[in-house]
């Protein structure tokens, strides 16, 4: 399996191109103003040097940005004038409703979601096209690996189920789509009602509405993304505020049916337990419990 790390920037040439690939797919990104501007322009250039580059690239600005942030979406439009959208929000409304908006003005079928801090692997998009198409897909992503400070200080590696059961029984437990390495279908998603305002669960809400209107998922077993995951990451992911938004995340998964009473209130009693941790212990559960494998 190739690791993010062993994989050049270069591209390929037009002639060793896939043309098994769709023709067009648009990357959809959101950034705030609490992004660093330099994780800002790694992202972006990551996703400029795919082998099989997008022909189009929906960037949202989630509210007012800082001066630092501004200076790399002008630097973006300059390098990508033919390619950018621009969407600004006149203020920061969260993840959920800056994807939406971006959505709307995707032009293409295939959308590619991309975090503002992340780094994509150069062949990212030519290997997640190919792999929909010849699977007959409508959402897919990724194994991603997890890094500090550096993208070679690597602290866990995000694996996940890869066939379409396996993945939707994985669903009743935990999110089974990594959503900074997803690629998804647009009609569908549009369709599906697309993200809906579920603080801190809008992927996974709308991963669980497109398995009950049967969309057909598949992840790709090779790490295709680095993720940033210092310790902030934790503390999002803990407090009883978070509590309460999860406890509301499996309620209305109750409601629409996605899982059962016996399953919905086992998964609010443990990850519970979870989040209520001290963030050290916190950390440790997720790097060595829930990170490394498919099956947990």
């Amino acid at each position: 399996m190739k690791q993010l790390g062993e994989v050049g920037l270069e591209n390929t040439s037009a002639s060793n191109q896939d043309p098994h690939l769709p023709i067009a797919y648009t990357v959809l990104m959101a950034v705030y103003r609490g992004e660093k501007a330099a994780w800002f322009r790694e992202s972006l250039q990551s996703m400029l040097d795919q082998t099989w580059p997008p022909d189009e690239f929906v960037l949202v600005c989630d509210g007012p940005l800082t001066t630092a942030l501004e200076a790399v979406v002008d630097w973006f439009a300059e390098t990508a004038a033919s390619k950018l959208q621009l969407i600004r929000l006149d203020q920061q409304s969260g993840l959920g409703i800056a994807a939406n908006m971006g959505l709307q003005s995707c032009s293409n079928e295939w959308v590619v979601r991309m975090d503002s801090d992340d780094l994509a692997r150069p062949d990212r998009c030519q290997m997640q096209l190919r792999f929909a198409q010849e699977n007959s897909l409508d959402v897919t992503s990724a194994w991603v690996e997890e890094f500090s400070d550096q993208p070679d200080h690597v602290t866990g590696v995000r694996r996940l189920p890869e066939l379409d059961t396996e993945i939707k029984n994985r669903a009743r437990r935990r999110n089974p789509i990594n959503h900074p390495c997803v690629a998804y279908r647009k009609s569908l998603v549009l369709e599906t009602g697309g993200y809906r305002n579920l603080s801190g669960f809008e992927d996974y809400d709308l991963w669980a509405r497109l398995i009950l209107k049967d969309a057909r998922f598949g992840n790709l077993p090779e790490i295709l993304l680095a993720m940033r995951a210092g310790s902030g990451l934790y503390k999002r992911r803990g407090g009883l505020a978070y509590t309460r938004k999860m406890i509301s995340f499996w309620r209305e998964m109750i409601r629409i049916g996605f899982v059962g009473w016996p399953r919905g209130l086992a998964n609010m009693t443990i990850r519970s337990i979870v989040s209520l941790m001290p963030n050290i212990s916190r950390r440790a559960f997720y790097q060595t419990r829930l990170r490394n494998n498919a099956d947990k």
